[in-house]
């Protein structure tokens, strides 16, 4: 069965991604330069619900699993349940509080209907899809959602305080600060000024886009035709991840959170980590 994680697709992918990396390697301070606007509503929208393919995917993961799971006494059975119930939460507290942090003026009582219509219709149009299918085959798309959605999640956030890159909305706002390359990895500018002005820890995270890389996970989604043994679809739903994928990209440059190099690296990070997981979670799958 062909999905969108084909050779042929990661090679291309590989290619692009490889390309953006030089540009940035040369432009990356002019590019973002260009477009920079942090009172663009693209970038606002883009900072307050790109990462939701995490939140909402640890919620529809553990919809999934729950529906799928035994339901009697039972180690294996409770301990499913514990997850089941920490992943809602987590996912949810996670889509409540990011466009609180980023919308300006967010209406708290909107932004509850917002993720509560978000969430219920997601769930019951996902049960719907997946209502009679092999359980078996079910619990290895909630498992590589899930392997998808933590792995790259580990991944970025290690590489992020060893790179310590300053964003560039902090640049354009501290004369003391300079840019930094992606590949200059060190602390050293970092500590510097987070002593001398106080500059938030969170300025100095710029490489790789954890945004770009929640984003990302959309094309774990994207295995869920496979269900149907609908291979068109799931390719169709591969390319249609990586265009969202683009787009919230584009608005972390847009914001000054990110540059080329980091949105492109926290694409990379997360495809291949969809990459990897698709080969362990499906290779009995037979892929053209």
């Amino acid at each position: 069965m062909e999905s969108g994680f084909h050779k042929r697709n990661a090679i291309l992918i590989a290619i692009v991604c490889f390309v953006c990396m030089l540009i940035g390697s040369f432009y990356d301070y002019q590019i973002s330069s260009a477009v920079f606007n942090t009172d663009s509503w693209f970038g606002i929208l883009g900072a307050a619900y790109g990462q939701m393919p995490v939140s909402l995917g640890l919620i529809l993961s553990s919809v999934l699993l729950f529906s799928i799971m035994e339901k009697r006494m039972c180690i294996k059975s409770v301990l499913q349940g514990i997850a089941c119930v920490l992943m809602c939460l987590l996912g949810a507290m996670q889509m409540w509080m990011e466009p609180m942090m980023y919308i300006p003026d967010m209406n708290m009582v909107f932004n509850t209907i917002i993720n509560i219509v978000i969430i219920g219709g997601s769930s019951y149009l996902l049960l719907r899809y997946t209502k009679g299918r092999d359980q078996r085959e079910v619990m290895r798309v909630v498992k590589f959602i899930i392997f998808v959605i933590f792995a790259q999640l580990i991944l970025i956030n290690i590489i992020k305080p060893l790179a310590a890159r300053p964003r560039m909305r902090m640049l354009e706002v501290t004369p003391q600060a300079h840019f930094q390359n992606w590949w200059e990895f060190g602390t050293a500018q970092k500590t510097q000024l987070m002593a001398m002005l106080g500059i938030a820890s969170e300025e100095f995270k710029s490489f790789p886009s954890g945004h770009t890389g929640s984003a990302a996970v959309l094309l774990a989604f994207s295995v869920l035709p496979l269900l149907h043994q609908d291979s068109k679809k799931a390719k169709q739903w591969f390319w249609i991840a990586v265009v969202v994928t683009i787009l919230v990209a584009f608005s972390r440059i847009v914001m000054g959170a990110h540059f080329l190099s980091d949105v492109t690296m926290g694409f990379s990070v997360s495809f291949l980590c969809s990459f990897v997981g698709y080969r362990i979670f499906f290779k009995e799958r037979k892929v053209k």
